[in-house]
C-alpha cells in the first residue's frame, strides 16, 4: 500500500498524464500549469540556473486548452509542448528533468487552471507515492514567472529544517520597472500588489490566525499534507485561495523569504483572478481599489469577542453580536451565527480548541464574503494608497504620507523583514 492510496480512493484525482515515471527519484517535483504562454522557456531557464540546489527535480509542465478555446490558442499550445520535450531532451539530467503533459479540448465546464494545476500536482503524487516518498516536495509555479538562483536550495533547506510544517508559501515581488512593458502596467502591478499586501496585513491586524498570501505560483508542500488535505480544487480561478486556505486546517504555513519569485506584470484573460486581469483593470480604470480599512478594524473587535465566547449562553453571544457594526450584525444573523458559536462550543472541552473550530468555521471564505458584500454607501472602495497608508496608521506600524512606489516597499519590508 503506498502512503496516498486513501486519497486516490476517496477523492476526484485527475485520469494519469503521464504513462510513465521519470528517469529520477524525484524529491521535488514542480509543477507549471501553461495556456497560450508563448514566453514558457524563459522560466524553465531559472531552473538552469539553479545553484546548490542539493536536489533531483522533476519540473512538470502542464499545456492545456477548452475544447472552445480558439485556433490561434490551440496552435501555440502545441508549439509550446514541442518545445518544452526539446527542451527537455537538450537539458535534462540525473538531478534535473523536465517533461510535458497535454489537456487538450477539455470541457468547458472543467477547463482552466484549477484543472490544469491539480492534474499536474495529482500526477506529482502518483510519483511520490510509488517512490514511498511521503515527504516528497510539491512546488507551484506559473509559466509567466521568474525565480532566483537559491529558489530550489531555500525550499528544500526551508522544509528540511522544519520537520513539522506542511507548507509553506513563498515571498514574491512583481517587476514594477523596466523596459519590457508600458509605465502604467508597471504602475498598475505595483498597486495590485500594494493590494496583495494591504490585505494580508488587514488579516492579520483583524488577528486572523492564517493571514497568508495565496498566490498561486508561490507556495510548496510536502506530498503527505496534499493528499490529506484532498488535493486541489478544480475552480476556473481562485483555486490557490481555496487550497491554501484548506492546508490552513492541518497546517502552520509560515513565508519561505529566503528567496523570490517574480510573476509577470503583464495583461492576461486567461483567468478571472490574479495579475493578469487585475493589472488590465487598473489600467483601465487608472486606478486600484481596495477594501475600506474600517472593515479590518470592525473584525478585529469581532475576533476579540471569540475568547469570552467560549462558556457564554445564547443570550450573551446574542447581546455581544448587538454591540457590533450594524453591517456586522447583518452578516451573522445571515450566516446563522448563532448555531456557529452553539456547535463550536458543543464540540469542544478547551478555549483553545474552541477557538481553532471557531476560525475554522467563520473561516477565510466567510471573512471574503463579508467584505465583498459591505454596502457601498458606508464602505466604499478607496484608492489602495489610501487604505495601505490609513492600516499602516490604524496597526501601529507608522503613519506615513508616501507614494505608491514607497508605500509598496514599506509593505514588502513588513512581509520580508531585512
Amino acid at each position: 500500500m503506498g502512503f496516498a492510496d486513501t486519497y486516490f480512493r476517496r477523492f476526484r484525482v485527475s485520469p494519469l498524464m503521464s504513462v510513465q515515471l521519470p528517469p529520477i527519484n524525484a524529491d521535488v517535483v514542480v509543477v507549471i500549469p501553461a495556456c497560450n504562454e508563448p514566453l514558457l522557456l524563459n522560466t524553465l531557464n531559472c531552473f538552469l540556473r539553479q545553484r546548490n540546489a542539493n536536489c533531483k527535480t522533476l519540473v512538470l509542465i502542464v499545456v492545456n486548452h477548452s475544447v472552445d478555446a480558439p485556433d490561434q490558442v490551440k496552435k501555440q499550445n502545441q508549439q509550446t509542448y514541442n518545445d518544452v520535450l526539446q527542451f527537455a531532451e537538450n537539458h535534462s539530467g540525473p538531478d534535473m528533468h523536465f517533461t510535458a503533459c497535454m489537456l487538450a479540448d477539455v470541457p468547458h465546464k472543467t477547463s482552466g487552471v484549477g484543472l490544469a494545476r491539480k492534474s499536474g500536482m495529482d500526477d506529482a503524487l502518483r510519483i511520490f507515492d510509488a517512490c514511498g516518498r511521503n515527504d516528497g516536495l510539491l512546488i507551484s509555479l506559473d509559466a509567466d514567472c521568474e525565480i532566483d538562483e537559491n529558489y530550489l536550495k531555500s525550499i528544500v533547506d526551508f522544509f528540511d529544517s522544519h520537520p513539522r510544517i506542511q507548507a509553506a508559501t513563498l515571498y514574491f515581488e512583481h517587476p514594477v520597472s523596466g523596459e519590457e512593458f508600458s509605465p502604467e502596467i508597471y504602475e498598475a502591478a505595483a498597486a495590485y500588489e500594494l493590494h496583495l499586501r494591504y490585505f494580508r496585513l488587514g488579516l492579520a491586524y483583524a488577528g486572523y490566525p492564517h493571514p497568508i498570501h495565496t498566490v498561486g505560483s508561490c507556495f510548496a508542500l510536502r506530498a503527505s499534507a496534499y493528499a490529506a488535505a484532498g488535493g486541489m480544487n478544480t475552480r476556473q480561478g481562485g483555486e490557490d485561495f481555496y487550497f491554501l486556505h484548506k492546508l490552513t486546517a492541518i497546517t502552520d504555513i509560515p513565508c519561505i523569504a529566503g528567496t523570490c519569485v517574480h510573476p509577470s506584470p503583464r495583461i492576461s484573460d486567461r483567468v478571472p483572478f490574479g495579475t493578469g486581469p487585475a493589472v488590465k483593470l487598473a489600467v483601465e480604470k487608472g486606478m486600484q481599489t481596495t477594501y475600506h480599512p474600517q472593515l479590518f478594524a470592525i473584525m478585529k473587535g469581532f475576533f476579540a469577542c471569540f475568547p469570552q465566547w467560549h462558556t457564554a449562553t445564547p443570550d450573551e453571544v446574542l447581546s455581544g453580536i448587538a454591540g457590533l457594526d450594524e453591517h456586522l450584525i447583518a452578516y451573522c444573523k445571515k450566516i446563522t451565527f448563532l448555531e456557529i458559536v452553539e456547535n463550536c462550543q458543543r464540540n469542544t472541552s478547551t478555549r483553545e480548541a474552541f477557538l481553532k473550530r471557531m476560525f475554522r468555521s467563520f473561516d477565510a471564505f466567510r471573512l471574503i464574503r463579508f467584505l465583498n458584500e459591505a454596502p457601498e454607501y458606508r464602505f466604499p472602495r478607496v484608492p489602495v494608497t489610501e487604505a495601505a497608508s490609513a492600516l499602516l496608521k490604524e496597526a501601529g506600524c507608522q503613519s506615513v504620507q508616501a507614494d505608491m512606489p514607497e508605500l509598496l516597499e514599506l509593505f514588502r519590508r513588513i512581509d520580508r523583514p531585512l
